[in-house]
């Protein structure tokens, strides 16, 4: 704590920021107190001034709206090739090719339509579907100007159109139409299908209630009149002011929001701040010598940790940010839960959005614990030499309880982990209600791309968290290994252990249900890989981050994954079938119910007045009410027999229908009267539709009481006490339909009416073993096979894959009832998932991993770029051959999968061309037989009914004449609004300009795309009279799923030779980078200084002859060396000699003169006096003599160390505690007690160094600072160091300083500091700061000095910090 103090002080922005927050905080709560406050004093006000920007906002966007309309619409009618076109059709009078062609091919939305129109009206050309004309506002004739309208089809469908003439030389050659849809809502919503309006759009920007209305008359709510370019009103545009209460609660949860943006803010700060607390200590790499600084190092984690989890919490609390993923912005899907919900975790899993931030956090969690972690894992160079390396480590603090329960932790969390990541992930797909099984392309659909990112990223946090988990254990088991044991037995001991828990667990529990045997065993291989490899080898930490490591990090968790998912997935489709079965059985058909209620709505609105009219109207009645079956989901349901009843107030019956028309008949009368009864009740209970499944004695027959039967039954008038008459429908299965596929497309209803269910399964009932209904083509056999009916009589449920005519299913049987011959048995059959589908799958996920994958390599590439990494400084070999490999395989892969779409979608619409003419073909064989003798074929379609042609060819069929369309076997689609009325511009343009009798086109329901072929039928000039369209609506899925198969094949193959080419990648490279690298290893060990290691030549090309040469030049640089050697030795023994010469005649002098002078005294001693002063000399010469001794000692002790070998021992060393030591040593020579001033870091400051020499290094350096100080200046020494992170490419490292207030270096002796034998002191020998300078090189540092003259000098040296890869132990 008191080092975060320390950095808040250092940095005080960092409490500047959080005080700012705090501050907006408060502010914010007053601003809301006041504005709240506000608002209910001046409600009023308030409301006109949201109306008025409401308005206001709406007149800009509609003025956009309208311009951007015109804006196109003038261009189109400047457009040479539309003029052109125009004046070609005033020249020849008739529709020009040229213009219809253009025209066709124009880009267009399908809420947009381009038409160009004669001066009279007449169209000439289209693109989109057909809008009518507004005949009171335009005329007969074009407009000459500019004009904006508003039209309304049959359907309820609003445009907003702009008309701009087409001129030339000043006359009106014609006018171009454009328009827009603004407001349309079909019948049917669902994921393609979706209603458009403007309102709802402007209600969203400006979150008021905007309602339009299309007419002159203003509304009584506040309004703006919607203006065309001519000032005509449109249409206007009103918004109804908000309740007061709405309004203050508006108000206050603006400010709700800020003031929760500005907590997020706060905590945001706070965990930044604490995770840099926690990182500026873990990214030491001296942290690996240092225990205790580990510990601490540790408990920062911890909090931050729990930190970390608080803040999720909080932010789940406070509802961020899915608050502000409101409807209509893009986050909204993210955070809603009707597409993924879960309980688990207390709510951090509520939505796919926090999915993904949960999983971001796990991440970050688990990227800061392996930052810790790496500090307690053993290394070594190669995967061969860790064994050795393992065991070399010797036990710190043995003790076998603590190797034991550090033993039974690994244990516990790597099979807690994996069971705990298992049930994550299958609860994720259980709790999710969207379809990871679709094949909807290369890409998975957004909302299911998040879910897998959000799982990527939790596995991915898994996965870190055991590689770090296992490093951290490694280091314990080493550090308390107990010194008795036997060798090996800690790899027995751990083995029998894994090995126990593993069978406890599997035959104790249901986990096999959850995660099978063989996952985890892959799964705790796969995790000591990891740990492994992240123990051989000096790899840097950020060499993960490149593209090719965060590849195979990729492809590794993608395998880590997969098997969960499918096995998530498959518990899901397995559950998904089971209920499929269950409401099979009961009749439940969601598309049944859908179809009674629409009938009942649709009679609602079209039977009351004939109803009522009873026989007055026969015909009439019998029309309405046979379209009304006709048109409805319940005729397209081929598996179902369908009736609908006209009764009387009563309960009389009158009229019953099928698709066939009217029927009569007293049993099915009865049955009508026995429906209306069981439904009466419910009806005067609840007035409205009712819909429900008949009971058993409402059934007239017996043998049908069997299978049920669903009825409707609504009032007319609807929702009255009284009813004046009834309409009822009644539905049930046919006896015996096999192969029955479900008639009508998912398009076509709403979501939740169909697909969710019975989507992709077919269906079948037996009884007594036989077959008595089905829904899909995958049940063929009439009766169930003897194994089947064994197996089930001894259990209910029966599960078998299957192989049907070559193809493997997965099928279900479930019995109902007791087990003899009246027991009903439901099977619901799936295809099976083949090899290539589990490719495809792989792709899809490892598509969200490269999302992922993307964020993470941006991040790294900031963090390399910020430690001078990037760009690299050398890139190995190696590296280079599998980056290659790398770019050779992305771009196979791209040009294959770009080369196989193209092929695979041509070859799809060549299908669809053949099955087009095909059936089209047989359309002409049916009227060719039909046709009268010389008729031609149009006029036997003519007078056919549509619906019988239809019945004959099996097909559904559009028929158009003159480019409308007339007649459809689909009606319910024309009177819906989701076909168009009139042929595409490009299909006219094909058939009628181009005269081409056949064509294919897509069309589209929505966002539904299909095919669609035209086949023209000519008359006897070879014109086509009536036009005959085939569309492939309900085999369009069927299509469509064949082609993402056959795509999902193509790219798991893909995704496969991509794995197979990194692989094979790796092996080259291998092999390439193995003599380079031994090259390499020679070159080093020459730059070494050794000569003896000869490298063995295994190969004959042009690397074996580079090492062959190389090991000649080696020879060669030996023989060199020996011989360079001998000089350099002779050398520096002759300068070594003079120098010693030098020395030592210094003291010998006087020692001479001493000698003389002491004979001379001895020869002079003649009595007592002479003796005394004898006594005296002999004193003092013998003193002189003595110090001069001492001298030579000294100075051939200094010679010594300068010229001895180095013979140090390095050992990481704290520079601290070596300053501090030295620092005591000299406290006696200093002039005063302050004298001596240390600035040192609380933390230690680990190098690798002589601990003896580094402490004479500073001695010598504190001796000379206190020297130069002159003796009339109080004396100031100040050592300092610090901690150095790595920069420019450099790695970490520690800077000390030696500052002095002396006399300063003068600058003529500067140059000559470092050399020996100077010295600007006039006792010793100069070499204290050679020796210094030598023993630092040798270290791999720096020393050097800065100096003022008189003011004082300043000597610094810079160690490298002791890293991982240093040797030693702790």
């Amino acid at each position: 704590m008191e080092r975060l103090l320390r950095t808040l002080r250092a940095r005080p922005w960092t409490w500047g920021i959080g005080l700012a927050l705090v501050g907006a905080m408060a502010g914010t709560a007053l601003v809301r107190a006041y504005a709240v406050g506000a608002v209910q004093e001046n409600v009023e006000a308030r409301q006109s001034a949201v109306v008025e920007a409401a308005l206001a906002t709406v007149s800009e966007r509609f003025a956009r709206l309208r311009d951007r309309l015109h804006g196109r619409a003038q261009g189109l009618a400047g457009d040479s090739s539309i003029v052109n076109g125009v004046r070609a059709w005033r020249e020849q009078e008739a529709r020009p090719r040229e213009l219809s062609r253009y025209v066709a091919g124009l880009a267009i939305d399908d809420r947009t339509t381009v038409e160009v129109y004669t001066p009279g009206g007449r169209v000439l050309a289209w693109a989109g579907r057909r809008m009518p004309v507004d005949s009171l506002r335009i005329g007969a004739r074009v407009p000459g100007e500019a004009r904006t309208t508003t039209v309304k089809d049959a359907r309820g469908r609003w445009a907003l159109g702009a008309w701009a003439p087409i001129r030339r030389a000043g006359r009106v050659l014609g006018a171009v139409r454009v328009v827009e849809v603004v407001r349309y809502r079909p019948p049917i919503r669902n994921r393609y299908v979706r209603a458009v309006s403007l309102e709802d759009q402007w209600g969203r920007e400006t979150g008021e209630l905007v309602r339009v209305r299309w007419t002159a008359s203003p509304p009584e709510a506040p309004h703006r009149a919607l203006k065309s370019v001519g000032d005509e009103v449109l249409g206007h545009a009103s918004v109804l002011p908000p309740p007061p209460e709405q309004l203050i609660r508006r108000t206050a949860s603006f400010y709700t929001d800020l003031l929760v943006a500005w907590g997020a803010g706060l905590l945001g700060w706070a965990l930044v701040l604490a995770a840099r607390w926690y990182l500026r200590l873990a990214r030491r790499s001296a942290l690996r010598r240092h225990r205790r600084a580990r510990r601490a190092a540790a408990g920062r984690f911890g909090a931050v940790a729990l930190l970390a989890v608080a803040v999720r919490y909080a932010l789940l609390l406070l509802d961020i940010p899915g608050r502000w993923a409101t409807s209509g912005t893009g986050l909204a899907p993210l955070f809603d839960p009707t597409y993924f919900a879960s309980t688990l975790g207390g709510g951090i899993f509520r939505s796919i959005g926090d999915l993904l931030l949960t999983g971001g956090w796990a991440g970050g969690l688990a990227v800061g614990g392996v930052v810790l972690a790496r500090h307690y894992r053993p290394r070594a160079k190669a995967l061969s030499h860790l064994p050795a390396a393992l065991r070399s480590w010797e036990p710190q603090a043995p003790h076998a309880g603590w190797f034991l329960g550090t033993l039974v932790g690994l244990v516990g969390g790597s099979l807690g982990g994996i069971v705990m990541l298992a049930f994550v992930v299958r609860r994720a797909v259980l709790d999710s209600t969207l379809d990871f099984f679709s094949r909807t392309g290369l890409l998975p659909e957004p909302l299911v791309l998040g879910v897998l990112c959000g799982l990527f990223l939790l596995v991915t946090a898994g996965a870190l968290a055991g590689i770090g988990g296992t490093w951290v254990a490694v280091n314990r088991l080493l550090r308390h290994r107990p010194r008795g044991w036997p060798r090996g037995i800690e790899l027995v001991v751990g083995t029998v252990l894994f090995g126990g828990s593993l069978v406890g667990l599997y035959l104790g529990t249901n986990v096999q249900a959850l995660v099978p045997l063989a996952y985890v065993l892959a799964a705790l291989a796969g995790i000591g890989a990891g740990a492994v490899y992240g123990l051989v080898g000096a790899r840097e930490a950020d060499e993960v981050l490149t593209l090719r490591g965060l590849l195979g990090g990729l492809f590794a968790v993608t395998l880590l994954l997969y098997p969960l998912l499918y096995a998530g997935m498959d518990a899901k489709r397995q559950e998904h079938m089971v209920d499929a079965a269950r409401s099979f059985e009961q009749g439940q058909d969601p598309r049944v119910l859908y179809s009674i209620r629409q009938v009942l709505r649709t009679a609602a609105g079209t039977l009351p007045a004939t109803a009522e009219a009873g026989e007055a109207s026969p015909a009439r009645v019998d029309s309405i009410a046979t379209r009304l079956v006709r048109q409805s989901l319940l005729s397209s349901l081929a598996a179902y027999d369908v009736r609908l009843s006209l009764l009387g107030g009563d309960g009389t019956v009158r009229r019953q229908y099928t698709p066939g028309g009217r029927v009569q008949g007293a049993p099915s009368d009865r049955a009508a009267r026995q429906a209306f009864a069981a439904l009466r009740p419910d009806y005067r209970r609840v007035p409205g539709p009712v819909i429900e499944q008949l009971p058993p004695e409402a059934i007239v027959r017996p043998a049908d009481r069997s299978r049920f039967q669903y009825a409707g039954l609504l009032g007319i008038p609807p929702e009255a006490d009284s009813a004046s008459a009834w309409v009822l429908v009644r539905i049930e299965p046919q006896s015996l339909l096999p192969g029955t596929g479900y008639g009508v497309s998912r398009v076509l209803l709403p979501d939740g009416s169909y697909g969710d269910l019975y989507a992709d399964l077919s269906l079948a009932e037996f009884r007594d073993g036989t077959l008595v209904r089905s829904v899909g083509r995958d049940f063929g056999r009439t009766r169930l096979q003897p194994s089947e009916r064994r197996a089930l009589d001894a259990g209910e449920r029966l599960w078998r894959r299957e192989v049907v005519r070559g193809r493997q299913y997965l099928t279900y049987y479930h019995r109902f009832g007791r087990s003899d011959e009246t027991a009903a048995v439901a099977a619901v059959r799936i295809p099976a998932i083949l090899a290539f589908d589990h490719l495809y799958y792989l792709l899809r996920l490892t598509v969200a991993g490269l999302c992922v994958g993307l964020v993470v390599y941006l991040l790294g590439l900031y963090v390399r770029h910020r430690r001078g990494r990037l760009p690299s400084s050398r890139v190995r070999f190696r590296n280079k051959v599998l980056n290659a490999f790398l770019v050779v395989g992305i771009v196979s892969m791209v040009a294959v999968g770009v080369v196989g779409v193209r092929v695979v979608t041509g070859q799809n619409e060549r299908a669809m061309e053949r099955r087009m003419h095909e059936h089209l073909a047989r359309v002409e064989e049916t009227l060719a037989l039909e046709a009268r003798s010389d008729e031609r074929l149009w006029r036997a379609a003519e007078r056919m009914d549509v619906d019988t042609l239809a019945a004959r060819v099996g097909l559904d069929l559009h028929l158009y004449r003159n480019a409308r369309l007339g007649r459809t076997s689909q009606p319910r689609l024309l009177r819906d609004g989701l076909v168009h009325e009139r042929l595409p511009g490009a299909v006219y343009h094909e058939l009628y300009n181009e005269a081409y009798r056949f064509v294919t086109a897509n069309a589209a329901i929505g966002r539904f795309q299909y095919r669609v072929g035209y086949q023209a039928l000519v008359d006897e000039e070879g014109r086509p009279r009536l036009v005959i369209g085939v569309p492939t609506l309900a085999q369009q899925e069927q299509l469509q799923e064949e082609k993402s198969r056959t795509l999902a094949y193509l790219f798991g193959a893909l995704l496969l030779l991509v794995v197979v080419v990194m692989l094979t990648g790796v092996v080259l490279a291998n092999a390439l980078a193995q003599p380079i690298a031994q090259l390499r290893q020679g070159l080093e060990a020459v730059g070494e200084g050794r000569f003896t290691r000869s490298l063995s030549v295994d190969t004959r090309d042009e690397i074996g002859d580079l090492v062959q040469t190389f090991n000649e030049m080696r020879d060669q640089l030996a023989e060199s060396r020996r011989k360079l050697a001998r000089q350099e030795r002779e050398l520096a023994w002759r300068e070594m000699a003079r120098q010693v010469a030098h020395e030592i005649k210094n003291p010998l002098t006087p020692m001479k003169l001493s000698i003389q002078h002491l004979r001379r005294a001895f020869e002079r001693i003649d009595g007592t006096a002479e003796a005394s002063d004898f006594a005296e000399v002999f004193d003092r010469i013998t003193s002189t003599l003595i110090e001069q001794v001492e001298s030579l000692v000294r100075i051939a002790d200094e010679f010594s160390t300068f010229a001895r070998l180095p013979t140090r021992v390095p050992e990481p060393v704290d520079l601290t505690e070596v300053i501090e030591e030295a620092a005591s040593l000299m406290e006696e020579e200093a002039t005063n007690h302050d004298a001596l001033e240390l600035e040192l870091p609380d933390e230690p400051l680990v190098v690798e160094a002589d601990r003896e020499e580094l402490r004479r290094l500073y001695i010598n350096l504190l001796k000379n600072a206190l020297q130069a100080i002159p003796d009339d200046r109080e004396g100031h020494v100040r050592v300092t160091a610090q901690h150095v992170p790595e920069s420019n490419g450099e790695g970490p490292s520690v800077y000390s300083e030696v500052i002095d207030n002396g006399t300063g270096i003068p600058e003529e002796v500067r140059d000559k500091v470092f050399e020996p034998n100077f010295s600007t002191k006039t006792s010793g020998t100069g070499l204290g700061l050679a020796i210094a300078q030598k023993s630092i090189d040798e270290l791999g540092g720096e020393i050097d000095y800065e100096t003022t003259e008189g003011e004082g000098t300043t000597f610094w040296i810079r160690l490298p910090e002791a890293d991982d890869g240093d040797r030693g132990k702790r």
